[in-house]
């Protein structure tokens, strides 16, 4: 025990220096760890929309606008919109946009519904958004009403299914209550 008091009494300046030095660069390694391994992985949020769009005046550009967000506006052409954004630090190749069907009921033959885009595969960037529309609303509003549907998805070329929220899934729901036009 002794040799140990007389070893911190003996540290000098260079000796608590090379000591912080020491310290700082394990946090720093440790850091880096956890960086690149926990937090820098691929993330993709996906997000399912009702509603349709509105054109503007003198374009041949319209606005996408949620059903029910404005009272005033009678929207058209009714659609269901697939709003992807890339949060991670990785770029990802969406392949596929769709909803996962529940096969335990007799009745769903299928076990996806897919979304056909001509805007498929993209190469989402970071922090980069893609949006592609869906004109089945019929077909998916039945699913959803009857329950068939587990969730909607985006599916990567590694083959990653990306889920969209339980909490979306009902939005969507609530969204299409009174049902899409006949």
């Amino acid at each position: 025990m002794d040799y140990i008091l007389d070893f911190i009494k003996n540290i000098t300046i260079i000796g608590i220096v090379a000591i912080l030095g020491l310290t700082t660069s394990i946090v720093a390694l440790v850091w880096n760890i956890i960086r690149d391994l926990v937090m820098n992985r691929t993330k993709l949020s996906v997000k399912v929309k009702f509603g349709g769009i509105i054109r503007i005046r003198n374009t041949e550009k319209g606005l996408f606008i949620k059903k029910n967000s404005t009272p005033n506006k009678k929207i058209k052409n009714e659609r269901i919109l697939f709003s992807i954004v890339n949060s991670g630090r990785k770029p990802i190749m969406i392949e596929e946009v769709g909803a996962k069907l529940t096969v335990l009921r007799k009745k769903v033959k299928a076990k996806q519904i897919h979304v056909v885009s001509d805007k498929l595969p993209k190469m989402l960037h970071p922090y980069e958004m893609f949006n592609t529309d869906t004109k089945k609303i019929k077909e998916i509003y039945t699913y959803l009403k009857e329950g068939n549907i587990k969730y909607f998805f985006a599916r990567d070329t590694k083959g990653k299914y990306w889920k969209n929220s339980r909490k979306n899934t009902k939005e969507l729901l609530n969204d299409l209550k009174n049902g899409p036009k006949q």
